[in-house]
């Protein structure tokens, strides 16, 4: 996991230096779900109504929640996202509510790297509104570079993976797929010795790239590589799980 973005409910008094918001470049897998860290340097009084514009790449990111960081451990944040089709570029409007002045803003930001995303995905701090003001942001850092680099296209036949987390050591089991068509799934857990352990059935799923908890029966489970078998209207995958006790 790993982190991403910030918001406000609270006016923002900004000092005359320009605000500046400092984000992680990192390397993510896809499917997985990363938690990026944002810094806001920028002088905040708690007085009135603020808000902080991010931008990101849709096609790439699904932004899913977000926290802020306050040093008091007082503070509320709440996100509003733009998800309308018509740009690749997404908006993520933060707004915070602080208990006092401070000098610097830490947010983190919960997003999900989807298959079909370019790489490198952008990720930046755009614009702090105040009193109807909007002061432009100076942005460094926030590119995801999404490995594999090339986006998965639809296909003929489905693709099962990566599975999370590895080794598995609590009952839910993240597991990212892909469809070629819509499909119910079933999943089946089979033991070390091959012996079908566990059958778990989904409802039909859309084409594209999908993810799922599944959640097992751990009682009777001991630590080895198990195989987790998924099933479509035409075709059936097979990947190795790693189980520990």
């Amino acid at each position: 996991m790993r982190l991403l973005l910030a918001l406000a409910s609270a006016v923002l008094t900004l000092s005359h230096a320009q605000p500046r918001a400092v984000l992680p470049d990192t390397t993510v897998l896809r499917g997985e779900v990363v938690i990026v860290p944002i810094s806001l340097i920028a002088d905040i009084e708690s007085t009135a109504d603020a808000k902080i514009v991010i931008t990101y790449s849709r096609a790439a990111l699904s932004i899913e929640k977000v926290a802020g960081m306050f040093p008091t451990g007082q503070g509320n944040v709440e996100i509003i996202l733009d998800n309308l089709p018509t740009t690749d570029t997404g908006f993520a409007t933060l707004r915070v509510t602080v208990p006092q002045s401070l000098s610097k803003l830490e947010f983190l930001l919960w997003c999900r790297v989807l298959w079909s995303g370019i790489s490198p995905a952008a990720l930046s701090v755009r614009s702090i509104e105040q009193n109807g003001a909007v002061l432009t942001v100076v942005s460094q850092g926030g590119q995801l570079t999404l490995v594999p680099p090339e986006p998965l296209q639809l296909q003929r036949a489905p693709s099962l993976g990566p599975l999370s987390p590895q080794p598995l050591y609590g009952e839910l089991l993240t597991v990212t797929y892909w469809l070629p068509e819509e499909s119910d799934v079933e999943f089946v857990l089979y033991d070390p010795l091959g012996r079908e352990y566990q059958r778990l059935r989904q409802d039909a799923r859309a084409a594209g790239p999908q993810t799922v908890q599944l959640r097992f029966d751990r009682s009777s489970t001991s630590a080895g590589v198990y195989y987790l078998r998924m099933v479509t209207r035409h075709d059936a995958l097979i990947t190795p799980c790693v189980i520990a006790k």
